[in-house]
């Protein structure tokens, strides 16, 4: 395959990528009110409560909601722990932290935070948890509509699942799964911009200046074989609307954004703001998309050894999950 073709099909990975993890943040709001930095944290949190010892066989012991992990299997986490895996200042994580478990979502002990069971367990919780399996399942299906070259599996071959009677079966492994995705990918995107808010926010420029062009039209278009999409073909995104999809003030998206342009990241156009295709090229978010290939085919490998891909694959009437089936 050509070097092009390969660049461009990273790239358009990526910005698949891209829309799914400003979903998942938004899905993961540990309240209604709560911003994307409170929702990472809280995925932080849950993700770092739960080691990877409740798979065993190759299955999940923990995989439907109406079989939780029990709270004594959860291992507290330092706040200072989660703050140097998000690369956020102690402080901002601390209050952060303590404004979450003031409205009960988590637990703060001698040995560090946790999300309690009852936490997990609630009813919004489990609506997010089945919206959670539906956009992992978009992914999926939009990675494998775009050709062979963007299969999420290649040589991996899916087993059964051990919950196929139960929809949507695993809906708790796929929340660790792509929970651990998430993390992932934002991790250099915080190191490379210095700040997760940042991040986030030029995440949500990108996806706003590419939202016109769907993704199938972009790979089959004359767009597709193109290493970076043009800036005359980018829309610009408005502070407003930013503000709105980020849920983060209008002021801080402002200020960052001010920044972000006389640092040269960010242009102006018109009533809006885009990130350039010369930003977009640096060497380090290059390797930002290449290396985001490797993250998702772990994730999808990972599910697909767990039998999980299996039942991504079949449509089925609701119905939920007796307890204790996993």
């Amino acid at each position: 395959m050509p070097v092009e073709s390969t660049i461009a099909n990273a790239r358009l990975a990526m910005r698949v990528a891209n829309a799914f993890a400003l979903d998942f943040a938004r899905l993961s709001a540990a309240a209604p009110d709560a911003d994307l930095l409170d929702s990472i944290i809280g995925v932080a949190v849950i993700q770092a409560n739960l080691p990877p010892v409740t798979w065993s066989d190759g299955e999940d012991a923990y995989a439907a909601f109406e079989n939780p992990p029990p709270d004594e299997l959860r291992r507290p986490v330092s706040v200072h722990a989660v703050a140097s895996s998000l690369r956020l200042p102690y402080e901002t994580v601390r209050r952060r932290v303590a404004k979450l478990a003031a409205a009960g979502l988590f637990e703060i002990t001698s040995q560090g935070v946790y999300a309690p069971r009852a936490v997990l367990t609630t009813p919004q919780y489990e609506a997010a948890l089945r919206a959670n399996y539906d956009l992992v399942r978009s992914l999926y299906f939009t990675l494998r509509d775009l050709g062979p070259a963007h299969d999420p599996l290649q040589s991996v071959e899916p087993r059964p699942g051990p919950l196929s009677g139960c929809d949507p079966v695993a809906v708790r492994t796929v929340a660790r799964a792509s929970a651990e995705y998430f993390l992932r990918l934002v991790d250099p995107m915080t190191e490379h911009f210095g700040d997760l808010s940042v991040g986030l926010l030029m995440m949500g420029i990108v996806r706003a200046n590419t939202d016109s062009i769907s993704v199938h039209e972009e790979a089959t278009g004359p767009l597709g074989s193109s290493p970076l999409l043009p800036d005359e073909v980018r829309v610009p995104a408005r502070l407003s609307d930013l503000a709105a999809a980020l849920n983060m003030p209008y002021e801080s998206v402002r200020r960052r954004v001010s920044a972000l342009v006389d640092e040269g990241r960010c242009e102006r156009k018109g009533a809006g703001v885009i990130v350039p295709a010369r930003t977009l090229a640096q060497p380090e978010l290059a390797t930002v998309v290449r290396q985001n290939r490797g993250h998702m085919r772990h994730m999808f490998g990972s599910l697909a050894q767990l039998g999980v891909l299996a039942d991504l694959e079949v449509e089925r009437p609701a119905r939920r999950c007796a307890p204790g089936a996993a």
